[in-house]
């Protein structure tokens, strides 16, 4: 294999890697569907569907959720690069082996990428995010349950 090939073949590696990265990250924060069981074989009642959402509140809500996308995605590459700097620009690690140095980047990484989410939460204080909404809407649905799940067997 000449290098340009090893070249390419390294880039499609890392590219697949991140490519993978990114669609476990949105199917870890997508919204999930909460089943609730029909008790006793019994059918659920209809439940009214909303007459109108507020469309000032949801544009809102997206506009917080973008730029606290957009503060996770600077805070995270603020920290890399400076993380980075540190363990392939100074002199005092070029002693270290770069495979080390790597092996140190790459799993910084699962400590940057949570403290960046961090501070865009902290960023956004009294702003509810789109997953402390979800949080919020299955605790309620939770006790809502157990509630009724005691008010049955009483």
């Amino acid at each position: 294999m000449n290098t340009a090939l090893r070249i390419l073949l390294f880039a499609a590696v890392i590219a697949w890697s991140i490519f993978r990265l990114v669609r476990y990250f949105r199917y870890g924060m997508a919204k999930r569907v909460t089943a609730v069981p029909a008790s006793a074989g019994m059918l659920l009642p209809q439940t009214a569907a909303p007459v109108g959402s507020d469309s000032a509140t949801e544009s809102a809500s997206r506009s917080v959720g973008f730029i606290t996308g957009l503060t996770v995605v600077i805070v995270w590459v603020a920290a890399n690069a400076v993380l980075w700097f540190i363990l392939f620009g100074l002199p005092m690690l070029a002693n270290v082996p770069p495979i080390w140095r790597l092996f140190v980047g790459v799993f910084a990484n699962f400590y940057i990428f949570p403290f960046a989410r961090g501070m865009a939460r902290r960023q956004a204080v009294g702003k509810p995010t789109r997953a402390d909404r979800i949080q919020h809407a299955v605790h309620k649905d939770a006790r809502l349950q157990r509630i009724s799940f005691e008010w049955e067997t009483f």
